[in-house]
């Protein structure tokens, strides 16, 4: 249960702790203490677009090893994807305490191992970095908000209703051609065929995670 613990508290109670820590150094005239950090931050600049900041120890805690197997956490490979390309992947369902942690952001899913050869980064809001240190935490797990991508793949999470076990098929990329101002016509169509892709996954799996047969995939 303390990875639980951990893992709910690292996203709603460190923000704050950083910045008490803050707080205090000025409080009581220790200010020059927050003057290392600062000096790192000033000559070792990487905003969270460019996410290349993790760290291999903290993405290694045993502790997350117990968290991906308390669920548990599954990630499932359908098909192989080119290391020379690149891809984003859109996982559903998600919410804000985002469980792809546990697949893209700990080095115990076994990504690595299933596509070598790809880096995988988390995107989330941009909210989440606006405090000092505990940006870095986070952008330690590989976790950034803006990429360049040329691709998409897909990822559907099949689940029982209690919502404990998680698991993440990746799908059939789909490609796609970066377009700077692309129109409404050409989102509408990669949405249409991404539904769709989802859909024919959908189909093909649903029978080996307990959903009935005449189960559907409903889009709202």
């Amino acid at each position: 249960m303390a990875n639980q613990v951990l893992y709910i508290l690292s996203f709603l109670l460190f923000a704050q702790v950083y910045v008490g820590i803050m707080i205090i150094l000025i409080i009581y005239n220790c200010w020059f203490l927050y003057l290392p950090y600062l000096t790192w931050l000033y000559f070792d600049w990487r905003p969270p677009e460019q996410g290349d900041r993790r760290s291999n120890w903290i993405r290694s805690w045993t502790l997350w090893k117990y968290f991906k197997d308390y669920f548990p956490i599954h990630l499932i490979k359908t098909h192989d994807l080119d290391p020379c390309h690149n891809y984003i992947y859109g996982a559903h369902p998600h919410g804000i305490l985002v469980l792809e942690t546990g697949n893209f952001c700990t080095n115990y899913s076994g990504f690595k191992e299933l596509f070598p050869g790809l880096i995988s980064y988390l995107h989330v809001i941009s909210s989440w970095f606006r405090c000092p240190l505990f940006q870095e935490y986070l952008m330690s797990f590989g976790k950034y908000w803006q990429a360049t991508v040329s691709r998409c793949a897909r990822v559907a999470g099949a689940h029982r209703k209690s919502m404990w076990v998680t698991c993440r098929l990746i799908g059939r990329p789909i490609p796609d051609h970066q377009t700077l101002h692309p129109t409404q016509e050409q989102t509408e169509e990669l949405h249409q065929i991404y539904m769709q892709e989802l859909r024919i996954l959908f189909e093909e799996h649903k029978g080996k995670y307990g959903i009935v047969e005449h189960g559907t995939l409903i889009f709202r």
